[in-house]
């Protein structure tokens, strides 16, 4: 998904082996698998970041019509 993924801790680059999912019709699926156009509508999406030896990391948003960037950053947490 070209997001960027950090050890919470040691800032440790993580990208390269953390997987990206968004929850869709009820299961969880790679980013690139859903519709572009489908983020456009005016829902909430869950996302997850799974990561071998850290904690599944969820998140919510809601994002609005006028969006047409969304830049995020997650920080990861060692089991």
């Amino acid at each position: 998904a070209g997001l960027p993924f950090f050890d919470e801790k040691t800032g440790e680059d993580l990208t390269k082996q953390t997987v990206f999912l968004v929850l869709y019709r009820d299961k969880w699926v790679s980013l690139e698998s859903v519709p572009q156009a489908k983020f456009m509508s005016d829902q909430g999406w869950k996302f997850k970041a799974v990561c071998d030896g850290y904690h599944d990391r969820l998140y919510s948003l809601q994002i609005d019509w006028y969006q047409d960037s969304l830049y995020l950053n997650f920080d990861l947490k060692k089991k």
